[in-house]
């Protein structure tokens, strides 16, 4: 699938900044900003270059999944297997979330998914309900992370 510049810029690249938020988050490691924006403008351009190619649909998120666990290995410094498996996790759950919210946004507009892929500003804002997901359930899981710490340490 071709993307655009302008849908890259303001819903890919968030997109791939929650995708790595999210991965690490599983990881469990502290959210750190100067980890968070390398890792996913990298993984951000990459994937728009993997989006240039002519590739049968879904597949540029196989691709996503390699990217993602190959960047939490090499920056990061974690076993590849973990890598892999949560950045599984976070595909499986952007799909998810997309399919929710694509579904309920179709069903609330009455668009075919062809009519809403078209719209440049629907597409881009209709993004955005997965990315905040993505964001919430990263910083729901350090919190969660965090909670347990300090049991372990008031114990």
């Amino acid at each position: 699938m071709k993307l655009p510049f302008l849908l890259w810029l303001l819903q890919g690249i968030p997109e791939s900044l929650g995708l790595v938020t999210l991965a690490m988050a599983l990881l469990r490691e502290k959210p750190a900003i100067r980890k968070i924006l390398p890792l996913g403008v990298i993984h951000a351009v990459i994937m728009y270059g993997i989006r240039l190619l002519p590739l049968v649909f879904g597949v540029h998120s196989i691709f996503s999944m390699f990217v993602i666990a190959i960047l939490l290995n090499l920056f990061l410094k974690t076993h590849f297997s973990r890598s892999l498996l949560s950045a599984l996790i976070v595909i499986i759950a952007l799909g998810a979330a997309e399919t929710v919210f694509v579904t309920l946004i179709l069903s609330l507009t009455n668009l075919s998914y062809e009519q809403y892929a078209e719209n440049m500003f629907l597409y881009i804002v209709g993004g955005w309900p997965q990315v905040i997901l993505l964001f919430f359930l990263a910083l729901t899981i350090n919190r969660w992370q965090d909670k347990r710490r300090n049991l372990k340490e008031d114990a």
